[in-house]
């Protein structure tokens, strides 16, 4: 909700659980993690090159981004970036979603 809120003063009160969670010195423990992840799309972007083949960067990026966030939450990560096609059809039902979006924006009542 805070990437939809109208407000400054309400988005920055919906991301402050988050900084929490990403402040830097709570980040610094996981710096391996997230450095193999970013290692793993270099490699993966690396056997494409020079095939011809089209790489969606969105879903690649879309991928670290969800691989980065997971590896520092849970347990057992995701592993987006090992998907031939860095998980096209599940970022194509997130783009679907966010839709919406702009009509929660301008009308948040309907949020709560």
């Amino acid at each position: 909700m805070a990437g939809i809120s109208h407000k400054h003063d309400a988005h920055r009160r919906l991301r402050a659980p988050l900084d929490i969670i990403f402040a830097r010195n709570r980040i610094i423990p996981y710096e391996s993690r997230i450095t193999d992840r970013v290692t793993k799309l270099c490699d993966r972007l690396s056997y494409h090159q020079g095939t011809g083949e089209v790489v969606n960067l969105s879903n690649a990026f879309s991928s670290l981004t969800t691989d980065v966030i997971s590896s520092v939450i849970f347990e057992e990560p995701s592993d987006y970036l090992g998907d031939p096609d860095f998980n096209s059809e599940w970022f194509e039902t997130l783009k679907r979603g966010t839709r919406s979006v702009f009509v929660f924006k301008h009308s948040p009542w309907i949020v709560g």
